[in-house]
């Protein structure tokens, strides 16, 4: 009777329809405090190198080396380390890699486009200096007063100031110069300048060796290159080296320039860039330094801006010395200029009367200079 029992209890658990409850388990249960795993991929780190292009300048008389940019990316990617849930094994540490920086594409061209564009507008206003080299005269001046000027002073500020009127007429728009940058036919060197002027052509080559860059996604950017080239105008060449810096929100460009084999000028020259990567125009300095053997002649000039226009230009020459003298000069009615002397209640008005000459009229002695 037992067995008949049994038997009948197992057939009938057999005919059991039992449902699968799984589903019902799993949505039943809180999943919020559970941290899901997450595997960390790292985005594509960029790198850029600037290799400005230029001979610089700012609109002044002296030689600057300009540039413009060229841009090298590189795609690296990195991996951040994937720690395992439960190691069964030693394991090896994951040196973390470095954070990864994104450069905005935007920065990038305005980079670009601010250097080119220093190259074609301002290489014509300073390589003028070039038109110095055959005139400069280490002469000082022997009769050497203060007050009014002696005639021996009058011409050394002659002389002096003759040396830049084509550079002083450019930084005051009275002539008209067009400049190209193209990439060099000569091997030696990767790029050339073409610059003329209704009174003369230039054509600069040129490398430029990055030597330094720092920063280049912060205002802070920093940046050092090596220039070496060469100008040539007409069956001359002048030979340059030099450096280019960006630091501190300064380009300063350092150049020696050799004009013979005793002699030579060192260029300095330095202005302001915005945060934007614009020029801040409120003055831009230049010093040249001539040297002939034992002696030397020194020249600074700076431009002075009041709202992006130019205000005048400071001229001093014979720093420290004797024969120093300092002017600021201003554009005249005609294409003329007007130059004040400084602490010799004196003024120098300067015309061009005929092609290729100027006069230079002193209003206290009365005394007219052609030069």
């Amino acid at each position: 009777m037992k067995n008949n029992i049994k038997m009948m209890l197992k057939e009938a658990s057999n005919k059991q329809d039992i449902p699968d409850l799984t589903e019902r388990i799993i949505n039943s249960v809180d999943t919020s405090k559970i941290e899901p795993q997450i595997t960390s991929v790292k985005a594509p780190k960029k790198k850029f190198n600037f290799f400005p292009l230029m001979i610089a300048g700012i609109a002044t008389a002296a030689l600057v080396l300009t540039m413009s940019i060229t841009i090298g990316v590189m795609n690296s990617r990195g991996n951040d380390p994937v720690v395992p849930t439960t190691p069964t094994v030693p394991t090896t540490p994951v040196v973390p890699t470095e954070p990864v920086v994104e450069y905005e594409e935007v920065t990038l061209n305005t980079l670009e486009k601010f250097f080119s564009d220093f190259t074609v507008n301002d290489a014509p206003n300073m390589i003028n200096i070039v038109n110095t080299f055959d005139n400069i005269s280490f002469d000082k001046p022997k009769n050497v007063q203060t007050g009014a000027l002696s005639v021996d002073m009058e011409k050394e500020i002659v002389s002096d100031v003759n040396l830049f009127i084509n550079n002083i007429e450019d930084m005051l728009g009275y002539t008209d110069t067009t400049s190209t940058l193209n990439v060099s036919p000569i091997t030696d060197y990767k790029y050339l300048i073409n610059v003329l002027n209704e009174n003369y052509i230039y054509k600069i080559y040129y490398n430029e060796t990055l030597l330094e860059e720092k920063n280049v996604d912060k205002d802070n950017y920093k940046y050092r290159a090596e220039l070496n080239g060469k100008i040539v105008i007409g069956s001359k060449n002048y030979s340059f080296t030099g450096e280019k810096r960006i630091k501190n929100s300064k380009l300063i460009y350092t150049t020696n320039i050799v004009i013979s084999d005793n002699q030579n000028v060192d260029v300095q020259e330095s202005f302001t860039i915005n945060k934007d990567f614009t020029i801040k125009k409120d003055q831009f300095e230049f010093k040249y330094n001539y040297h002939s053997n034992s002696n030397s002649k020194n020249f600074r000039i700076t431009q002075r801006f009041d709202n992006n226009n130019l205000r005048d230009i400071r001229f001093v020459a014979n720093e420290t010395e004797a024969c120093e003298f300092k002017m600021t000069i201003k554009p005249k009615d005609n294409n003329g200029i007007v130059a004040t002397i400084d602490s010799r209640n004196d003024e120098l008005s300067i015309a061009l009367i005929e092609k290729d000459y100027y006069s230079y009229s002193f209003k206290k002695s009365g005394n007219v200079y052609k030069k």
